[in-house]
């Protein structure tokens, strides 16, 4: 169950009569909702869940659970036939999905990662999603890289490029999968200071009628269509460690409204980063063909 799509007044009952259980460990929850906390469900005090033996594992925060609310609204408007699940558990590796959504019998789990996590503790859970046979998005939020802005040459008609400081987490699944994904609440006037960067992206996405100038705001940056846009790879046979340099034109942000789903592939930021990616993708079918 959704708590914020759940009839609130039959779910208290439920929940008052210890009828609502934990998926991961069986023990009673309980569902709490109000004016000032999205309305969610948890456990009792003293509960003992297995997630919480998990070292990665934090507390959904406000943010957390907007944006992936935010996301199962979209899946399903998207595909109104899809089957969507939250904490959907993947029984052939014991991971737990943010969020799996089962379309045309193809599974999507997308991770919502707030909380600090390594590249490493990563590189495991990608692997399990592939063992498995479910594509994984795993979707930045919270706080965005730190960049430069470089100025572009007006001379060779480039567009600014920028250096982005990554994290950990960061540098290693753009190196891995050549895609990052990066999301965000709208930025307000007054929080530009303090978010530059989503400031900036969000400054230059594309208004989408249906969501009216609001959140959430995603962005993504493509290695993977700047690699095959050079003739010198910029970053597979030379790997960064904890930055990158890469033109804006690899740079794609709009609203989570102007966003698109491939099953097989992933989440396109616009039109302009699905063009850019698939043509990518293109490339390197080709290049594995002749190998």
């Amino acid at each position: 169950m959704i708590g914020p799509r759940v009839e609130v007044e039959r779910t208290r009952a439920l929940s008052d009569a210890g009828e609502l259980r934990c998926p991961c460990c069986d023990e009673p929850v309980v569902f709490r909702a109000g004016a000032r906390v999205i309305a969610h469900f948890a456990h009792r005090a003293g509960a003992a869940c297995a997630l919480s033996d998990d070292p990665d594992y934090r507390p959904e925060s406000e943010l957390h659970l907007s944006t992936k609310l935010a996301l199962y609204d979209w899946v399903r408007a998207c595909f109104p036939e899809a089957e969507v699940m939250a904490e959907a558990p993947i029984p052939a590796t014991g991971q737990r999905a943010d969020l799996l959504a089962v379309i045309d019998g193809k599974p999507v789990a997308f991770e919502v990662q707030c909380s600090p996590l390594s590249g490493e503790a990563w590189r495991v859970r990608h692997a399990g999603y592939a063992k498995a046979g479910v594509r994984d998005v795993w979707i930045l939020t919270g706080q965005a890289p730190r960049f430069v802005m470089i100025p572009g040459s007006e001379r060779h008609g480039l567009p600014p490029s920028y250096r982005f400081q990554l994290r950990d987490l960061a540098a290693t699944v753009l190196h891995d999968t050549g895609e990052l994904l990066l999301s965000w609440p709208k930025v307000a006037a007054r929080d530009r200071r303090r978010e530059p960067l989503f400031a900036q992206l969000q400054k230059g996405a594309p208004a989408s009628a249906n969501e009216k100038g609001t959140g959430p705001f995603f962005a993504a940056i493509s290695a993977l269509s700047a690699y095959h846009a050079r003739p010198a790879p910029p970053w597979r046979e030379r790997p960064f460690r904890d930055s990158l340099v890469i033109s804006g034109a690899y740079v794609a942000a709009s609203q989570l409204a102007a966003c698109s789903l491939d099953p097989a592939v992933g989440l396109f930021v616009g039109d302009r980063h699905e063009g850019q990616l698939r043509a990518a993708l293109a490339r390197d079918a080709e290049v594995e063909a002749v190998a």
